[in-house]
C-alpha cells in the first residue's frame, strides 16, 4: 500500500492538505495518508497523528508559548516516521516546525516535496542552497519562486496557484443568499482578524471596537476560521455583527469591502476581486527582526505581486481603530477608488494561473510513490 505522509502546521496550510488530500486519493485509490494537520485534513481522510493549528504563530516572542508544545509534536513525528516508512513527505508551509522535520526526513532516504515552501525568493535572500541538504522537491506555486530554486539542486516544478481550485468564483447574490444575508441598502464588510492564535487575541478585540463605529452605515459579518474559534469566540460579538463559521470563502465573495490580517486570507480576497483593506500587528522585537531580514516594501500578498501599493495596509503603530475606521470611510466613499482596486487584484488574479495546481501535485507526487 502507498503511504504519504502530510505536514501543516496552520490552519490555512490544513485547508490546502485537505484539497491535497483529496486529489491524492483520486488519482491513487487505496493510498494510505497520515499527518500532522486540522479538522479540514481530517474530514479529507487524513488519518491525524496531530494537531498544530491551535500551536502556529508568527514572530520570536509570539511563538514562545507554544515551545514546549511543538517540540513534542516534533519528537513524535520523528518516532512516527520511522517506524511508518512512508514513499514521501509532502511539507506544507509552517517553516519553523517543517524544516526541523526535513532533517529526519532527509536522514531516513525518504524522499520530500515542499508546497507553499519557505519564501525566501520574497525575503530578500540571495540564495536558497542550505533547503538542498534537508529537501528533494519544490512544487512552486508562483512564479518567482520557482525561477530562485531552479537555481539549485533541488527539484523545481510550477504547478500555479491551488487557491484557484479550491476557490471557485460565486456571484455576490449567490454567496449572499448561501449565507443567509438579507437584502440590504447598506453595503457589506467582512471582518477576518486572522487565523492564528496571537494575531486573532490581538485583531479580535480591534475589529469589535471599529465595529461599534461602522455599524450605522454598514452590515457587517465575522467568519471564524475553525469550529474551535466559532465554540470559543461567537458569543463574544455583539449582535450587530453576523457572525458564520468556516464560510470565510462565501463570505469574500458576498462583502464589498473586507478587513483582514495579513496572510494567505490576502490572496482568497484577490481571487474573490473584492477590495480589502491588510492589517497586521506584532511584537516590537519581532518588527525589528523582521525589518533587518525581510527586503520586500509591503506585507500583503496583492501588494507584493503588483509591486505597488493597491490595497491599504495599516500595520503596528499605524493600526488603530480611528485609523482603521478613516481608511474604511475614505475607500466606500470613492466609488472610483473601488472600481480601481477591483481592476488592480483582477490582474493581480491572472498572475497565479493555469489552474490545474492541486492535480498537479498530486500526478507528480504519485509519479514519484510510483517509480521512487
Amino acid at each position: 500500500m502507498t503511504k504519504i505522509f502530510l505536514s501543516a502546521g496552520e490552519i490555512s496550510g490544513d485547508l490546502h492538505g485537505a484539497f491535497l488530500a483529496r486529489e491524492l486519493k483520486a488519482v491513487m485509490p487505496g493510498a494510505e495518508i497520515c499527518g500532522i494537520g486540522g479538522e479540514r485534513m481530517r474530514e479529507a481522510g487524513v488519518t491525524l497523528i496531530d494537531d498544530l493549528t491551535e500551536k502556529s504563530s508568527v514572530g520570536l516572542l509570539e511563538g514562545l508559548p507554544h515551545l514546549r508544545g511543538n517540540l513534542s509534536a516534533l519528537k513524535r513525528a520523528r518516532l512516527f516516521m520511522t517506524s511508518w516508512s512512508p514513499c514521501c513527505v509532502i511539507f506544507i508551509d509552517n517553516q519553523g516546525f517543517n524544516l526541523s522535520l526535513a532533517k529526519t526526513v532527509k536522514k531516513k532516504g525518504i524522499y520530500s516535496f515542499y508546497y507553499f515552501a519557505p519564501q525566501y525568493w520574497l525575503w530578500g535572500f540571495k540564495k536558497a542552497s542550505s533547503l538542498e541538504k534537508r529537501l528533494d522537491h519544490i512544487l512552486a506555486v508562483f512564479r518567482g519562486e520557482r525561477d530562485f530554486y531552479r537555481g539549485t539542486q533541488l527539484n523545481v516544478d510550477y504547478i500555479g496557484h491551488p487557491i484557484l481550485d479550491e476557490f471557485p468564483a460565486v456571484k455576490q447574490e449567490d454567496a449572499r443568499r448561501r449565507l443567509g444575508i438579507e437584502p440590504s441598502k447598506k453595503p457589506l464588510i467582512g471582518l477576518f482578524p486572522g487565523s492564528r492564535s496571537q494575531e486573532f487575541k490581538t485583531l479580535f478585540p480591534l475589529f469589535l471596537r471599529a465595529s461599534e463605529e461602522l455599524k450605522e452605515s454598514y452590515d457587517l459579518i465575522l467568519p471564524f476560521a475553525s469550529n474551535r474559534y466559532f465554540e470559543k469566540y461567537a458569543g463574544q460579538v455583539p449582535d450587530h455583527i453576523k457572525t458564520v463559521n468556516r464560510q470565510s470563502h462565501d463570505v469574500m465573495q458576498a462583502a464589498d469591502l473586507l478587513i483582514l490580517s495579513s496572510g494567505t486570507a490576502t490572496l482568497e480576497a484577490a481571487v474573490a476581486e473584492t477590495p480589502m483593506i491588510i492589517t497586521y500587528k506584532v511584537s516590537l522585537l519581532t518588527e525589528i527582526i523582521a525589518r533587518l531580514l525581510v527586503k520586500v516594501s509591503f506585507v500583503g500578498m496583492p501588494n507584493i505581486i503588483a509591486g505597488q501599493r493597491i490595497v491599504p495596509e495599516l500595520l503596528q503603530r499605524d493600526l488603530t481603530c480611528r485609523r482603521l475606521c478613516l481608511t474604511v470611510k475614505d475607500i466606500m466613499d470613492d466609488p472610483a477608488h473601488l472600481e480601481a482596486i477591483k481592476k488592480d487584484l483582477q490582474a493581480v488574479k491572472k498572475t497565479l494561473k493555469p489552474e490545474g495546481a492541486v492535480r498537479k501535485a498530486a500526478l507528480l507526487i504519485k509519479e514519484r510513490c510510483s517509480h521512487g
